[in-house]
């Protein structure tokens, strides 16, 4: 079908509907929309949660291997900054043992 066809049969129906009807048709328009957009939220809800159980995952194994345990909640947020916090305090103790060779003593 062609669009000039599609416009044509587009026009023909708006003639042909009562004004009252047209509120009706725009109404069931926005059902539509709303049910394809709580689909398309359920769909990407449900890809999200299993990249979010591995971020999780990922993230402990590395705590774990830098510190041996972890202690809290295991919301995502608080995982990544433990983490981090855990990477720089490392980063801060290897720069204090290592010396520095440029000293002269």
């Amino acid at each position: 079908m062609s669009l000039t066809q599609i416009l044509l049969i587009l026009f023909v129906g708006i003639l042909v509907t009562k004004p009252h009807d047209i509120f009706i048709i725009i109404k069931e328009f926005k059902k539509i929309k709303a049910y394809l957009i709580n689909i398309k939220s359920s769909i990407i809800k449900n890809i999200d949660k299993p990249l979010e159980t591995e971020q999780v995952n990922f993230y402990l194994k590395k705590i774990i291997n830098l510190e041996g345990y972890y202690h809290g909640n295991y919301d995502l947020t608080t995982i990544k900054e433990k983490y981090y916090t855990l990477i720089i305090n490392n980063d801060l103790i290897e720069n204090e043992s290592t010396p520095n060779i440029t000293e002269k003593h």
